[in-house]
This record gives C-alpha cells, sequence and structure tokens, in this order.
C-alpha cells in the first residue's frame, strides 16, 4: 500500500479516510448525501445529524475546495488531489464546530488490504506524517503518541477498530485528540475521525449524531 498524506489544520482537516469484499455480491461504491438535517449515506450504512453550532461539508462542497487548491498546490498535494478524482480517496463530508475545536470526517480509500495490515500501515504513515510536517518551508515539531490499545467499538450498528492519537504541537498549549474508527466496507477501508482540542462534551455531541442508515 502506498503512502497516504494527511492535512491537519493546525493538525487537523482533511486527516487527512470494511471488512473484506469477499462475498460474492460486492458492495459498489454510491457517493453519500447531504441532506436538510445533515449526510446520510446507504453504501455505508450511516446517517448524520448535523448538531446545532456545526458547519457540514458535503462531498460537493469538498470537490469544489480539492479544485481551486490544484493550481497553487504542490506536487504532493495534487498527487493527492489525483487520487482523489479517481475515487481512490473521496472524503465524504466534514462536521466542524463553530470554533474550530472539534471536527468529525468521513474518509474513504480503495484498498485490497486487509483492515488489520491496512490500521498497521495508518500508524507507520502517521508517525512518518508527523516526523516531516513542512509548512511554508517552516518545520512544525509535533509530538504525537498512541493512546491506549486498538479495541473494537460499536457505532450505529456496526463495529469498528478505534485508534486513538494524542499530538501537541511545540508553542501550542493545547493537546489535539484524534480519534480514528475504521471499518471495511466493499472495496474501501471507511475511517471516521473525530478531533479535538480537549472538548469532550463536543466529542460526545457528535458521536451522538450518528446512526444506522433505514
Amino acid at each position: 500500500m502506498k503512502k497516504r498524506k494527511y492535512f491537519i489544520p493546525i493538525i487537523t482537516i482533511l486527516t487527512a479516510s470494511l471488512f473484506c469484499g469477499c462475498g460474492s455480491q460486492k458492495k459498489e461504491y454510491v457517493p453519500g448525501e447531504v441532506t436538510d438535517a445533515g449526510y446520510e449515506s446507504e453504501f455505508l450504512g450511516l446517517r448524520f445529524t448535523t448538531p446545532e453550532d456545526f458547519n457540514l461539508l458535503g462531498k460537493v462542497e469538498i470537490d469544489g475546495m480539492m479544485e481551486t487548491a490544484m493550481p497553487t498546490a504542490d506536487d504532493i498535494t495534487k498527487e493527492t488531489q489525483k487520487e482523489y478524482e479517481d475515487n481512490t480517496q473521496i472524503t465524504e463530508f466534514m462536521a466542524t464546530s463553530e470554533d474550530a475545536m472539534t471536527l468529525a470526517s468521513v474518509t474513504l480509500e480503495k484498498t485490497t488490504e486487509s483492515l488489520e495490515d491496512y490500521i498497521e500501515t495508518f500508524k507507520t504513515d502517521y508517525f512518518e506524517n508527523m516526523d516531516n510536517n513542512v509548512i511554508n518551508d517552516v518545520t512544525i515539531e509535533i509530538n504525537s503518541q498512541i493512546v491506549g490499545d486498538i479495541e473494537d467499538f460499536e457505532l450505529a450498528g456496526e463495529t469498528y477498530k478505534k485508534l486513538v492519537f494524542a499530538s501537541t504541537v511545540d508553542g501550542y498549549p493545547l493537546e489535539l485528540t484524534a480519534i480514528h474508527y475504521f471499518r471495511k466496507v466493499g472495496d474501501y477501508i471507511m475511517n471516521l475521525t473525530v478531533s479535538d482540542y480537549g472538548d469532550e462534551a463536543s466529542v460526545e455531541v457528535l458521536m451522538g449524531a450518528f446512526e444506522a442508515y433505514k
């Protein structure tokens, strides 16, 4: 699996994306939809109701952001955008709090890897990206660690693998917690990411906004 790239503003947003499709009926990818209430995806079996004081960006808006960024993007970003256009890396939606302190996103990556192998590669790539974080020719010192063990997590009727990172940036007083929930859907690995700077109440609100698609 090729190394994947992450965009973490200051260390979040675009961070940075289904058990094996071995059955006789393979699930084909269909983009989710933004509704008046939030987001829903029959493909993922997931519905999200946008909480009060949060803003939601759907795939159409995110596609527009990618197109706008293309003329000034560096080579690595352009490669990521090309993968995005080819439906190998997809951001289904993002929801951010109005103070930008809490973020939820759902990304997909098309891969033949098993869920377990994908997560191991994800961990390796995560630390390598944190060690090579350069913005405007300035190296940003980011210190990250895995919190606890990978564990199963039940959400909206599905079982995810939960992986938690804690990161700090030199010169900034806040700690970023990034919680990744992985599962395999068809040919894709789904990565539901919830990031926050210590606002546990907002995280609870976000997680409570997900339910099964019916």
